[in-house]
């Protein structure tokens, strides 16, 4: 049996679960929902796997957590759009939001 989920039904599953309401913003999910919903269609609702495979970091938490990997050349050019550009050589960027974050694959 399959249950098509609407972005609203996504929201509020990903509110509903205890641990994992508050790891993507309201923008976020939506970047999230739209790529699942072009790449998978299919794709079985499970808030723990995805927010184990996606993420949602600011500028200053990516530098944290993926600068270690950058060349010094890619840090030239510290922005959100190129810090994008260099997590996608090795991840998938799904998106940019409006209040300054990034929706990527984790890796």
């Amino acid at each position: 049996m399959i249950k098509t989920v609407s972005l609203h039904d996504f929201r509020t599953e990903w509110a509903l679960s205890q641990s994992r309401g508050t790891s993507f913003s309201y923008e976020g999910l939506e970047i999230l929902y739209d790529f699942l919903e072009e790449v998978e269609p299919e794709h079985d609702l499970d808030i723990v796997a995805l927010d184990s495979a996606y993420a949602e970091s600011d500028l200053e938490d990516l530098i944290r957590d993926y600068g270690y990997a950058m060349d010094e050349e890619d840090e030239e050019e510290l922005t959100l759009e190129a810090f994008a550009e260099y997590i996608g050589r090795e991840s998938t960027v799904l998106g940019i939001t409006n209040h300054g974050t990034i929706v990527y694959a984790q890796f």
